[in-house]
Parts: C-alpha cells; structure tokens; sequence
C-alpha cells in the first residue's frame, strides 16, 4: 500500500516541478517585450552653451527637446502574425509629450504609422520570432511611455518592468518538487525493500 501512496507522491510532486520549471525557464508562446534605451534632452539645461543652441522643428523653436530610443522584441517562441492585431488595429506606442518625429528605425522595418500626436503606431504585421525593431522618436518635452496592445493572444511586457526573481521563484520551486519526488520515491525504495 505505502508503494502505491509513494508512487501517486513521487509522480504528483514530479510533474508539478516540471510544470513550474518549464513556466519560469520556456517565454511565452507569444510575447512581444519593449524597452526604453534613453530619454536624453538634446540640450543639458546645466551646460555652460545651454542659451547659445537652439533646436527647431518645421521652423519652430523647441523648448524642451528630447530624444526617445525604444525598441520592440519578439521574445516569444512563436511568431506575431498580422492576423493577431485585433480588428486590424495597430500596436500603439502613448507618450506623455507630443511627438514631432520619428527620426529613424532600425532592424527589419515594422510597418510605422506616422505619428499622431502622442502616440506612434505599429503593424499590423509579421513580427517574427526573434525579431526587433529600434526607433528614435522627438519629442517636446521629456517623454513617459505606456503602450495600448491590440494584439489577442499574445503578451506585450515592459522589459525594464520583467521581474527575474519569479523565474528564480519559479525555478526553486520546480527544484523543489523535483527533490521532494525523488525524497518520496527513496523512502518508498527504503520502506518496501
């Protein structure tokens, strides 16, 4: 009898520290991770040429510029396809200042709505595993990010915001489900034999 309870034990606490496992080790099957590089004004305010440069945009003399560097990740094992914008609608990057420009981007091009606003879109369109895309916005005074996602079934995450203690958690608590099924499975070797 306490071979069969050992049994039930050892699988039970087994599969419960795989399943832990491979939720804190494996990313999601759909994740898109952003991160903000830099905020920098263009001007130091503190600096000795501060009243002798000036920044214009269209002509119009900027009074707080700043340049905005963020990039959009792929960190899921599968690809975003355009399909999983919900109703078409694009992933929108909400600044808390107005965007003049978005100045340059880099890697495989995303389609880039033009900005409107406080907002820069994205997509909808293939975003492929592993793939990131880099954009340098200007904006009109120090800029503070949020992000509306469209995207259905997928996860969009701050990657400054990513807490790798629940992995480590995570991780420790498989380690420890693990251990106790093999405790389990020895004790039950030691007591039947």
């Amino acid at each position: 009898m306490f071979d069969v309870i050992a049994l039930a034990c050892t699988l039970t606490f087994g599969v419960i520290g795989i399943y832990y496992m491979r939720e804190a080790i494996l990313p999601p099957k759909r994740q898109l991770s952003y991160r903000v590089h830099s905020r920098d004004p263009l001007i130091n305010p503190n600096s000795i040429s501060s009243g002798r440069t000036v920044v214009t945009h269209n002509g119009v003399i900027m009074q707080n510029p700043h340049v905005l560097v963020v990039s959009l990740t792929n960190t899921g094992r599968h690809a975003v396809a355009s399909d999983y914008f919900d109703q078409g609608r694009p992933l929108t990057f909400e600044l808390s200042t107005p965007v003049l420009d978005v100045t340059s981007v880099t890697g495989r091009t995303l389609a880039i709505l033009a900005p409107q606003g406080n907002t820069i879109s994205f997509g909808p369109e293939l975003i492929k595993k592993g793939q990131t895309v880099t954009f340098t916005a200007l904006t009109e005074g120090e800029p503070r990010l949020a992000v509306r996602d469209n995207i259905v079934d997928a996860k969009v995450i701050d990657e400054a915001a990513r807490v790798v203690q629940c992995r480590k958690f995570g991780v420790l608590i498989g380690v420890a489900f693990l251990a106790a099924a093999v405790a389990v499975a020895a004790i039950g070797l030691l007591v039947s034999g």
